[in-house]
């Protein structure tokens, strides 16, 4: 995330890294420990993720939530904070199932034990950082990483609040301008 880079630009590089790697780990603000789901982003719904799950799930009941994502390369971050609560509208379940959520439910779309949990998201942190090569074999092999071997951060913007409209600035998918806002601080690790 360079000086140079439009709130819209963070967005997308966000987006792209969530598709490549569409885990999160996501818990609700009571106690319990989060979990490790798959999300599913749809378009048409801005600051939404998705995620199928068995209503004995511990997050199906609903309510404030965190999830934490780490990207692919472990050199992406986001914090997100929101609420979770179950949306079993067919038409949604219609258009995000896929193969790798029937391997979980066999009982297909009408599996007694499925439903469709909606995390809407009211404000997240991102954070973008590079390892030179040198601290990536650090890394593999063991080592300590010295602050030479991380690049410089491509935030110059550290600490600093922003607020994002969507229309203008940031998730546009799919072609559509959104209306809602994301809070996003952009920080180097």
């Amino acid at each position: 995330m360079a000086d140079k880079d439009t709130p819209q630009e963070v967005a997308n590089t966000f987006l792209d890294k969530l598709k490549s790697s569409p885990f999160v780990m996501i818990g609700l603000d009571d106690g319990q420990h989060s979990e490790p789901m798959t999300a599913q982003l749809d378009d048409d719904q801005p600051n939404v993720l998705f995620f199928f799950a068995g209503r004995d799930n511990r997050i199906a009941k609903g309510g404030a939530a965190m999830a934490q994502f780490v990207g692919k390369g472990h050199d992406f971050f986001a914090c997100m904070a929101g609420t979770v609560s179950q949306m079993n509208d067919r038409t949604q379940i219609d258009k995000l199932w896929n193969n790798q959520v029937e391997a979980w439910f066999p009982g297909g779309k009408e599996d007694p034990n499925l439903t469709l949990l909606r995390f809407d998201i009211n404000s997240a942190e991102l954070w973008e950082t590079d390892i030179s090569l040198t601290g990536r074999v650090k890394m593999l092999f063991g080592g300590t990483i010295t602050s030479s071997e991380v690049e410089q951060p491509r935030s110059r913007r550290l600490g600093r609040l922003t607020q994002i409209p969507i229309a203008t600035a940031g998730f546009r998918t799919g072609g559509r301008d959104r209306t809602s806002y994301w809070r996003i601080i952009i920080r180097s690790r």
